[in-house]
């Protein structure tokens, strides 16, 4: 791949921007294969702190009070 590149800027006379446009390959591969390894990893804490908030048990009793007086449209509409 870095042959292709390599005679792509030659015939522009821009050689250089071969190590270049390499650097930027390698920082992209390496923020890509971070994402993959990081991407799980959030969304299991994130799917484990929604559990643990909705146990029964670690519920307050301020949550549930609130709950019970909250408004909502279909309890005021009639059947």
């Amino acid at each position: 791949m870095m042959q292709a590149f390599q005679g792509f800027f030659d015939h522009f006379h821009v050689g250089w921007l071969t190590k270049v446009v390499g650097v930027l390959l390698v920082t992209a591969a390496l923020g890509g294969m971070l994402a993959w390894l990081a991407g799980p990893s959030r969304g299991l804490l994130m799917v484990a702190g929604r559990r643990a908030t909705s146990r029964p048990s670690s519920r307050s009793s301020t949550s549930t009070a609130c709950s019970r007086t909250s408004w909502s449209p279909r309890a005021s509409s009639p059947r």
